[in-house]
């Protein structure tokens, strides 16, 4: 029998929807080379996602304002 594997990316929002699926790099790539040449993070670098800028949490007693982030294991340079 022969194997291959693919690589299956995702982005979710805080609400749990995708925001981005990306799939079809080769399971023998690293998941940080993968992610850098994904078209998102291409937008991402030329500040073209229209992200939100930062906000303050609904129930932050303190009223810090933060930004949005993205949340990786190890394996993602970030």
């Amino acid at each position: 029998m022969n194997f291959f594997s693919k690589i299956f990316m995702a982005v979710a929002s805080a609400d749990y929807y995708f925001i981005l699926v990306e799939a079809g790099a080769y399971g023998s790539s690293s998941d940080s080379n993968v992610f850098k040449n994904l078209t998102f993070v291409k937008l991402l670098e030329s500040n073209k996602l229209n992200i939100s800028g930062p906000r303050f949490l609904p129930s932050d007693a303190e009223e810090l304002n933060l930004p949005f982030v993205l949340v990786a294991d190890e394996a993602f340079a970030l």
